[in-house]
């Protein structure tokens, strides 16, 4: 914060205020420190993908996908954004906007994040289907996608067992 206070100039020290606030779970502050970042340096594609990453972390999904659309009109070879946005599309349930454009090198990875939001999302059925399918893709994936895969199978065990708990 000295670094601000004395150059309010320093939009790296800004974005890195932003991040640090983001591991404190101090949402307001991580805002306000994106925001100078962005006055200082709007055109930085990092500070948006950090921006709109935060805000994904606190499940402002619309924003966080603005957000990132913005860092990849300003850089579309960050991939680190194109990466980001594709989870924000995925947990608003877009998963085939999420796949829009997806480079066929990364399509096992993209696959499987997108399956795996879909599973946190609780939409099993389609958890399933985009981790079967990046196990396809590329069989040097399989381990992770795997594992994705058992813990899905895992989560819907246990809702088997409660609704039939629930039943007796």
């Amino acid at each position: 914060m000295q670094a601000v206070d004395k150059d309010p100039s320093l939009w790296r020290a800004w974005n890195g205020l932003g991040y640090y606030y983001d591991t404190l779970g101090q949402w307001e502050k991580a805002t306000e420190a994106y925001s100078a970042a962005i006055a200082v340096n709007p055109e930085s594609a990092i500070i948006y993908n950090n921006r709109g990453y935060s805000r994904l972390m606190q499940e402002r999904i619309e924003e966080s996908v603005a957000d990132f659309n913005r860092a990849v009109e300003l850089d579309p070879d960050l991939t680190l954004a194109q990466d980001n946005l594709r989870l924000a599309l995925a947990w608003s349930g877009e998963y085939v906007h999420a796949m829009s454009g997806a480079d066929q090198r990364n399509l096992a990875k993209i696959l499987n994040n997108i399956g795996y939001v879909a599973l946190l999302r609780g939409d099993y059925k389609n958890a399933e289907a985009y981790l079967s399918r990046a196990m396809e893709v590329d069989p040097a994936y399989n381990a992770v996608a795997s594992k994705n895969l058992a813990y899905l199978n895992h989560l819907k065990e246990l809702e088997r067992s409660d609704s039939q708990a629930a039943g007796n």
